[in-house]
């Protein structure tokens, strides 16, 4: 409606201004031409402005496309990072996890060797220290007991917890024999 107003009011215009001031029948048809001329000029640019507007408006919209889609990619990338780094995490928390399971399993082993040393009638534990040792799994009985066969006894002793244990270490025998 606009489109159609603006060259008729332009030509209008121009036609009466031609009238109005009294110019010959020529004149006036110069200034009707005019008038016709202003109004195709007129309605190209509003063609013109119309088809500019639309392609703005198309190259707005694939911007925003392109953009959607360059934070999806950005952010599949975070997520698979985070994943990674998550499971980085896990795999470090699982490996200190084992590492102290190691150590508890050897220091559930300590008392649990000293006990059956000390239950044992045949065997004077009060000078026995037991020792183990994670990295090597191995249980270090270290004292001095009063015979050969006392300390026999003792290897026999520690071993058999080590066995109901269900352990894989091994014992070490250093205790001396006093003279």
């Amino acid at each position: 409606m606009v489109k159609k107003m603006l060259p008729f009011a332009a030509v209008m215009a121009l036609v009466f201004a031609g009238v109005a001031s009294g110019c010959t029948p020529e004149a006036r048809q110069d200034v009707g031409e005019a008038g016709a001329n202003v109004g195709q000029a007129t309605e190209k640019s509003v063609e013109g402005t119309a088809e500019a507007a639309s392609k703005a408006g198309t190259a707005v919209k694939e911007g925003a496309e392109n953009a959607g889609e360059a934070v999806a990619g950005a952010a599949n990338t975070a997520k698979e990072g985070v994943k990674e780094g998550a499971s980085q995490v896990g795999e470090a928390v699982g490996g200190v996890a084992k590492s102290a399971q190691k150590v508890g399993a050897a220091m559930d082993l300590t008392p649990s060797v000293k006990g059956a040393l000390v239950a044992d009638k045949t065997i004077d534990a009060s000078t026995i220290n037991v020792d183990t040792d994670a990295t090597a799994k191995k249980v270090m009985i270290k004292g001095t007991v009063a015979t050969e066969a006392a300390k026999a006894q003792a290897t026999k002793v520690a071993q058999a917890k080590l066995k109901e244990e269900n352990s894989d270490y091994t014992v070490v025998n250093q205790l001396t024999v006093k003279k």
